[in-house]
């Protein structure tokens, strides 16, 4: 998915008041990959769940978390300092907005 698309979609998520109503909105405008050779969405379903759960609370910590990632391995996945990772988690300070959304973005292609 590219970071355009990815973008588009967390800003859909943002203006949607039920997930729901987020993923009959967006489910349709998914890229392919995200949709299995018998038709199934599990992919796409996930992904879209996870742009949701990023957008309601939209900080370092739950990409974080949703990375699955502890703070060394996601400092080292993402070419990130392990200091800054921490006082990121921890809202000493926060990233950039830019950088956030491509993390958010690299996670999410990383995952899915």
């Amino acid at each position: 998915m590219t970071f355009q698309k990815f973008h588009a979609l967390r800003i859909d998520a943002e203006e949607c008041s039920s997930f729901e109503s987020y993923a009959a909105e967006c489910g349709g405008s998914l890229p392919a990959e995200y949709i299995d050779e018998e038709g199934n969405a599990d992919k796409a379903v996930n992904l879209l769940q996870y742009i949701w759960a990023i957008s309601r609370n939209w900080n370092f910590a739950t990409v974080l978390d949703k990375s699955g990632l502890s703070n060394v391995s996601f400092a080292r996945e993402y070419i990130i300092p392990l200091r800054t990772v921490e006082n990121w988690k921890h809202g000493y300070n926060d990233p950039p907005a830019y950088v956030l959304e491509m993390v958010a973005w690299a996670v999410a292609e990383n995952i899915f």
